[in-house]
Protein backbone atom coordinates (compact mmCIF):
# COMPACT_ATOMS: atom_id res chain seq x y z
CA UNK A 1 0.00 0.00 0.00
CA UNK A 2 2.77 2.12 0.92
CA UNK A 3 4.74 1.75 -2.78
CA UNK A 4 1.15 2.42 -4.40
CA UNK A 5 1.10 5.77 -2.38
CA UNK A 6 4.20 6.53 -3.53
CA UNK A 7 3.83 6.13 -6.64
CA UNK A 8 0.38 7.91 -7.23
CA UNK A 9 2.51 11.16 -5.11
CA UNK A 10 5.23 10.81 -8.24
CA UNK A 11 2.71 10.78 -11.16
CA UNK A 12 0.68 13.38 -9.35
CA UNK A 13 3.77 15.64 -9.03
CA UNK A 14 5.15 14.96 -12.69
CA UNK A 15 1.78 15.36 -13.90
CA UNK A 16 2.12 18.73 -12.43
CA UNK A 17 5.04 20.22 -13.87
CA UNK A 18 3.52 19.21 -17.02
CA UNK A 19 0.55 21.27 -15.82
CA UNK A 20 2.84 24.30 -15.14
CA UNK A 21 4.14 23.95 -18.33
CA UNK A 22 1.19 24.23 -20.36
CA UNK A 23 -0.27 27.10 -17.94
CA UNK A 24 3.10 29.01 -18.63
CA UNK A 25 2.62 28.97 -22.55
CA UNK A 26 -0.94 30.23 -21.70
CA UNK A 27 -0.14 32.76 -19.63
CA UNK A 28 2.61 34.31 -21.92
CA UNK A 29 0.66 34.55 -25.04
CA UNK A 30 3.59 33.54 -27.27
CA UNK A 31 1.97 30.45 -28.97
CA UNK A 32 1.25 27.52 -27.13
CA UNK A 33 2.36 24.10 -27.12
CA UNK A 34 1.50 22.15 -29.97
CA UNK A 35 -1.41 19.89 -28.42
CA UNK A 36 -3.09 23.25 -26.82
CA UNK A 37 -2.83 24.71 -30.40
CA UNK A 38 -4.75 22.03 -31.47
CA UNK A 39 -7.06 22.47 -28.57
CA UNK A 40 -7.77 26.23 -29.42
CA UNK A 41 -8.18 25.73 -33.12
CA UNK A 42 -10.89 22.71 -32.38
CA UNK A 43 -12.60 25.19 -29.78
CA UNK A 44 -12.62 28.09 -32.28
CA UNK A 45 -14.84 25.78 -34.39
CA UNK A 46 -16.92 23.71 -32.46
CA UNK A 47 -17.01 25.47 -29.73
CA UNK A 48 -16.78 22.55 -27.06
CA UNK A 49 -14.78 23.52 -23.95
CA UNK A 50 -11.08 22.54 -24.02
CA UNK A 51 -10.70 20.65 -21.12
CA UNK A 52 -13.78 18.65 -22.23
CA UNK A 53 -12.03 18.27 -25.32
CA UNK A 54 -8.43 17.42 -23.86
CA UNK A 55 -10.01 14.72 -21.76
CA UNK A 56 -11.62 13.09 -24.63
CA UNK A 57 -8.16 13.27 -26.44
CA UNK A 58 -6.40 11.44 -23.44
CA UNK A 59 -9.14 9.18 -23.26
CA UNK A 60 -8.55 8.42 -26.81
CA UNK A 61 -4.49 7.83 -26.56
CA UNK A 62 -4.97 6.00 -23.14
CA UNK A 63 -6.80 3.23 -25.52
CA UNK A 64 -4.95 3.38 -27.96
CA UNK A 65 -1.93 2.88 -25.64
CA UNK A 66 -3.40 -0.27 -23.86
CA UNK A 67 -3.97 -2.00 -27.41
CA UNK A 68 -0.49 -1.06 -28.40
CA UNK A 69 1.21 -1.51 -25.44
CA UNK A 70 -0.58 -2.78 -22.51
CA UNK A 71 2.98 -3.68 -20.23
CA UNK A 72 3.84 0.00 -19.97
CA UNK A 73 0.50 0.92 -18.63
CA UNK A 74 -0.10 1.36 -14.62
CA UNK A 75 -1.14 3.11 -12.28
CA UNK A 76 0.57 6.94 -13.12
CA UNK A 77 -0.33 6.08 -16.58
CA UNK A 78 -3.90 6.41 -15.11
CA UNK A 79 -3.23 9.29 -12.70
CA UNK A 80 -0.93 10.93 -15.39
CA UNK A 81 -4.77 11.35 -17.60
CA UNK A 82 -7.30 11.81 -15.31
CA UNK A 83 -4.99 14.25 -13.14
CA UNK A 84 -4.10 16.53 -15.88
CA UNK A 85 -7.24 19.09 -16.05
CA UNK A 86 -6.70 19.49 -11.99
CA UNK A 87 -3.02 19.84 -12.80
CA UNK A 88 -3.36 22.93 -15.32
CA UNK A 89 -5.64 24.60 -13.16
CA UNK A 90 -4.05 24.59 -10.09
CA UNK A 91 -0.63 26.76 -11.91
CA UNK A 92 -2.94 28.63 -13.84
CA UNK A 93 -4.35 30.53 -10.97
CA UNK A 94 -1.23 30.92 -9.31
CA UNK A 95 0.06 32.60 -12.17
CA UNK A 96 -2.59 34.44 -13.51
CA UNK A 97 -1.99 37.83 -10.77
CA UNK A 98 1.59 37.66 -12.86
CA UNK A 99 0.23 38.69 -16.20
CA UNK A 100 2.44 37.59 -18.36
CA UNK A 101 1.01 38.43 -21.18
CA UNK A 102 1.21 42.20 -20.12
CA UNK A 103 5.34 42.23 -19.35
CA UNK A 104 8.68 42.37 -21.37
CA UNK A 105 8.83 40.40 -24.57
CA UNK A 106 11.74 38.85 -23.08
CA UNK A 107 10.16 38.08 -19.77
CA UNK A 108 7.97 36.12 -21.73
CA UNK A 109 10.88 34.45 -23.91
CA UNK A 110 11.95 33.27 -20.40
CA UNK A 111 8.12 32.15 -19.45
CA UNK A 112 8.10 29.76 -22.33
CA UNK A 113 11.22 28.21 -21.79
CA UNK A 114 10.48 27.47 -18.12
CA UNK A 115 7.43 26.16 -19.46
CA UNK A 116 9.33 23.90 -21.97
CA UNK A 117 11.61 23.19 -19.50
CA UNK A 118 8.83 22.10 -17.32
CA UNK A 119 6.90 19.68 -20.46
CA UNK A 120 9.94 17.99 -20.80
CA UNK A 121 11.23 17.12 -17.60
CA UNK A 122 7.75 15.76 -16.91
CA UNK A 123 7.65 13.55 -20.35
CA UNK A 124 11.15 12.32 -19.09
CA UNK A 125 10.53 11.82 -15.85
CA UNK A 126 7.58 9.70 -16.49
CA UNK A 127 9.46 7.62 -18.79
CA UNK A 128 11.29 6.46 -15.30
CA UNK A 129 8.74 5.07 -13.48
CA UNK A 130 8.05 1.68 -12.91
CA UNK A 131 4.49 1.67 -12.12
CA UNK A 132 3.30 3.17 -15.66
CA UNK A 133 4.72 5.95 -17.72
CA UNK A 134 2.66 8.42 -19.92
CA UNK A 135 -0.23 6.97 -22.17
CA UNK A 136 1.55 9.02 -24.80
CA UNK A 137 4.86 7.69 -24.62
CA UNK A 138 3.62 3.93 -24.28
CA UNK A 139 2.37 4.76 -28.34
CA UNK A 140 5.87 6.35 -29.15
CA UNK A 141 7.67 3.31 -27.13
CA UNK A 142 6.15 0.90 -29.06
CA UNK A 143 6.68 2.69 -33.11
CA UNK A 144 10.44 3.26 -31.53
CA UNK A 145 10.20 -0.40 -30.57
CA UNK A 146 9.43 -1.48 -34.24
CA UNK A 147 10.97 0.91 -36.19
CA UNK A 148 14.10 2.24 -34.46
CA UNK A 149 13.16 5.52 -35.44
CA UNK A 150 14.40 7.88 -32.58
CA UNK A 151 12.07 9.63 -30.17
CA UNK A 152 12.91 13.61 -30.90
CA UNK A 153 12.00 12.12 -34.63
CA UNK A 154 8.73 10.71 -33.71
CA UNK A 155 7.88 14.09 -31.13
CA UNK A 156 8.52 16.58 -33.74
CA UNK A 157 5.83 14.78 -36.03
CA UNK A 158 3.69 14.79 -33.69
CA UNK A 159 3.47 17.50 -32.62
CA UNK A 160 3.43 18.95 -36.43
CA UNK A 161 0.85 17.13 -37.15
CA UNK A 162 -1.51 18.78 -34.10
CA UNK A 163 0.36 22.16 -35.28
CA UNK A 164 -0.98 22.03 -38.21
CA UNK A 165 -4.69 20.70 -37.86
CA UNK A 166 -4.85 23.36 -34.59
CA UNK A 167 -3.66 26.59 -37.01
CA UNK A 168 -6.11 25.51 -39.80
CA UNK A 169 -9.09 24.91 -37.25
CA UNK A 170 -7.76 28.40 -36.56
CA UNK A 171 -5.55 27.93 -33.11
CA UNK A 172 -2.75 30.40 -32.57
CA UNK A 173 0.53 29.68 -33.48
CA UNK A 174 4.19 31.52 -32.34
CA UNK A 175 7.65 31.60 -31.47
CA UNK A 176 6.01 29.52 -28.00
CA UNK A 177 4.79 26.95 -30.75
CA UNK A 178 7.98 26.29 -32.67
CA UNK A 179 10.11 26.29 -29.83
CA UNK A 180 8.52 23.50 -27.96
CA UNK A 181 8.10 21.81 -31.49
CA UNK A 182 12.02 22.05 -32.08
CA UNK A 183 13.41 20.97 -28.10
CA UNK A 184 10.27 18.97 -26.80
CA UNK A 185 11.87 15.55 -28.36
CA UNK A 186 16.04 16.69 -27.78
CA UNK A 187 14.95 17.91 -24.09
CA UNK A 188 12.78 14.42 -22.90
CA UNK A 189 16.30 12.68 -24.39
CA UNK A 190 18.62 14.52 -22.80
CA UNK A 191 16.54 14.61 -19.46
CA UNK A 192 16.27 11.28 -19.35
CA UNK A 193 19.85 10.40 -19.01
CA UNK A 194 20.36 12.48 -16.12
CA UNK A 195 17.35 11.05 -14.89
CA UNK A 196 18.32 7.61 -15.33
CA UNK A 197 21.99 8.39 -14.31
CA UNK A 198 20.54 9.60 -10.98
CA UNK A 199 18.51 6.77 -10.39
CA UNK A 200 21.34 4.66 -10.70
CA UNK A 201 24.03 6.26 -8.36
CA UNK A 202 20.65 6.54 -5.83
CA UNK A 203 20.65 2.29 -6.52
CA UNK A 204 23.93 1.88 -5.44
CA UNK A 205 24.17 4.44 -2.77
CA UNK A 206 21.19 2.14 -1.27
CA UNK A 207 23.17 -1.20 -1.81
CA UNK A 208 25.70 0.55 -0.08
CA UNK A 209 23.85 1.59 2.66
CA UNK A 210 22.65 -1.89 3.21
CA UNK A 211 26.30 -3.57 3.49
CA UNK A 212 27.64 -1.05 5.35
CA UNK A 213 24.68 -1.85 8.22
CA UNK A 214 24.84 -5.73 7.84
Amino acid sequence: MKELFNSIIKGFLATLLMGIGIALFIACELGSDPITVFLDGFNRVTKVPVSVVDQIINLVILFLAFIMNRKKIGVNTIVSVLALGICIQIPTLLIEPLNLSTQTFYIRIIGIVIGQLCLALSFAWMQSFKDGINALDCIFFKIIEKTNIKYRTIRIIYDGCFICIGYLLGGVVGIGTIISLLTNGILVEKFRVVIDRLNISQHKFSERMVKNNG
